[in-house]
């Protein structure tokens, strides 16, 4: 089986290109559903006194909308690379920094909106920001567990695949 530049593939293994592709129009569209909420917390009658929390809210809601659409270009990008190098795993972790924000400002704002109409709840909806917050390092730890391995898992492939590489490791120079 051979890839897009006619090198042979790592079968048998998880080609993370894949999963960016696909997660690219989902946050996208996270992100840009939060411009919604702010034009409803605009246009929604309030409790008094509430004006610096609906500002608050309003922010991390355009920090989400921000992280949304820079983490779904990003992933985009990821998607369309042609061929599995090394550098992918590390791409993946940095972008998914502004995916986890865009996340973690979606449920802060949701503890905010919570402060002003459910004040009595709005433990809950901390608790559940920090729950997101911890599962959000899983989210960006998983390019590692997803890292790629190294050329096909055919030796005799292997070999000739690692002739072809412009990353070598110098702890074993070939001469």
């Amino acid at each position: 089986m051979t890839n897009s530049s006619g090198g042979p593939t790592a079968e048998g293994r998880y080609d993370i290109r894949k999963g960016a592709a696909s997660y690219a129009p989902i946050v996208g569209a996270f992100g840009a559903l939060a411009i919604p909420t702010v034009t409803v917390l605009f246009t929604s009658n309030k409790p008094p006194h509430t004006e610096k929390l609906v500002l608050l809210a309003c922010g991390l809601l355009v920090v989400a909308t921000i992280g949304g659409l820079t983490g779904s270009v990003g992933l985009a990008a990821i998607g369309a690379e042609r061929d599995h190098t090394a550098n992918i795993p590390p791409a993946v972790m940095y972008t998914s920094v502004p995916v986890v924000i865009s996340i973690l400002s979606v449920l802060a704002s949701f503890e905010v909106l919570a402060a002003m109409y459910l004040p009595d709840e709005k433990g809950l909806f901390a608790v559940t920001t920090g729950v997101g917050g911890l599962a959000a390092t899983y989210f960006v730890s998983f390019a590692v567990a997803d890292s790629w391995q190294s050329g096909p898992a055919d030796p005799a492939l292997k070999a000739t695949w690692q002739a072809t590489q412009w990353i070598t490791s110098n702890l074993h120079p070939t001469t």
